[in-house]
């Protein structure tokens, strides 16, 4: 009887240890491995990474289409630039070509 007493005794002691051990380990485990985890937050980094430059890459264009758009407008039309569009839709020119307008 004087074991059982004794058991008891030690449960008693280092059960509350033992339980805290566990329960620290499960939360450092999910720290690192969980959705809500370190690696989680990499992937979510580089994710952002990436969409910033795309966003870039969105404001870029849209810079580039609206100052094409100025270019068209009737009080700075460029007959250049106007021609060198309407060719180039047309395909009467490559990319790599230029065109000179001269006056007669």
């Amino acid at each position: 009887m004087g074991r059982i007493t004794d058991n008891k005794l030690l449960w008693g002691q280092y059960g509350a240890t033992g339980f805290l051990l566990v329960a620290l380990s499960y939360f450092v485990i999910h720290a690192f491995v969980g959705a809500g985890s370190i690696q989680a937050l990499r992937g979510l980094e580089i994710q952002e990474a990436v969409l910033i430059s795309e966003a870039n890459a969105a404001v870029a264009l849209r810079d580039s289409l609206a100052e094409r758009i100025t270019m068209l407008d009737d009080a700075n039309l460029d007959p250049d630039f106007l021609e060198g569009s309407v060719r180039k839709s047309l395909g009467l020119i490559a990319d790599d070509e230029v065109v000179l307008l001269t006056r007669r």
